[in-house]
């Protein structure tokens, strides 16, 4: 990603997790430009003491890099229930292919990460539970929402949203964080799991 890299414009900002290789991760100074190195948006990774030596490139290290407009907790947008989250995502109810979207939250309820996990057809957006699961793990989140839409403009839940979000809802209390919504929005209206005493 180049210095000079926007946010995400479908969802307006967003975040990338990056996976970066095992060396060092500093900020940018004259020394570490000159030696080659991955840059990522102001940031050199320089190389380092490799400890694993031939298998240094196994090692993996995550960094979270979001855009200079969220640079304190208090610009990061805050969910007090599904009307906040239908509001934040409600382009997506406009898209004619279903979308799966996955927003990371802390403590605070703040959104601290939203990923596009899937883009299906006019009916589906398969989606496997470990994908689903990663956001909230690599960004440290305490809670997490899952929000698809509905192309058809119906907004009730079908049988695979209802499995889906049980599956999801089990996988995450077992690493410690937890399913605090499903929320399906279709052409301005929303359905909320929450709200329908279903989670």
């Amino acid at each position: 990603m180049s210095r000079t890299a926007q946010p995400d414009p479908v969802m307006g900002w967003a975040d990338l997790v990056g996976f970066v290789p095992s060396d060092e991760l500093r900020e940018d100074d004259p020394p570490a430009r000159k030696k080659r190195s991955t840059r990522a948006r102001g940031w050199t990774v320089a190389p380092q003491f490799q400890p694993y030596g031939d298998y240094e490139g196994l090692l993996v290290r995550t960094v979270l890099l979001r855009s200079d407009k969220y640079r304190s907790i208090h610009d990061l947008p805050h969910v007090s229930g599904a009307h906040d989250i239908a509001r934040l995502c409600n382009h997506v109810g406009y898209y004619d292919q279903e979308h799966m979207v996955v927003l990371s939250l802390d403590a605070s309820m703040k959104v601290t990460a939203i990923f596009e996990l899937a883009v299906g057809s006019t009916s589906a957006a398969p989606v496997e539970l470990k994908h689903a699961m990663k956001i909230p793990l690599l960004t440290g989140a305490t809670s997490m929402v899952l929000v698809h839409n509905h192309p058809s403009g119906n907004k009730m839940p079908s049988k695979e949203d209802k499995e889906l979000t049980e599956r999801l809802k089990v996988g995450l209390i077992c690493v410690g964080v937890q399913l605090v919504d499903h929320v399906i929005v279709s052409h301005g209206d929303y359905y909320s799991f929450s709200e329908r005493g279903l989670l």
